[in-house]
């Protein structure tokens, strides 16, 4: 197997600051190689479906970046239980029959 990652044609600007055109090849040789690359492709699927999957283990803390406008993941930590979380009384009950619905 050989895997080349090649950058394609002129830097150009976007709203992000500048970015080039990238080409990923993945080369397999002999036999099977066709059940070989689904399967690689089925691995890496998978792995990317368990990364992103939600966990109810960790509270991800998100930054609005005001100059690309995104919300961007600066950290992750664990939930605090719902007993330290001090509201108004009104917003303590909304945001605690949500917290149980879901």
């Amino acid at each position: 197997m050989a895997v080349s990652n090649e950058k394609k044609g002129d830097v150009v600007g976007t709203g992000c600051g500048a970015a080039y055109y990238v080409q990923l090849y993945v080369v397999v040789s002999g036999k099977g190689r066709e059940t070989f690359i689904k399967s690689l492709l089925d691995h890496i699927l998978l792995e990317h479906d368990k990364a992103s999957a939600s966990d109810d283990t960790v509270t991800r803390i998100y930054q609005f970046n005001v100059k690309q406008s995104y919300w961007d993941c600066t950290g992750a930590d664990a939930p605090r239980p719902m007993n330290t979380v001090v509201l108004d009384g009104k917003y303590h009950y909304i945001l605690l029959f949500y917290y149980i619905v879901l």
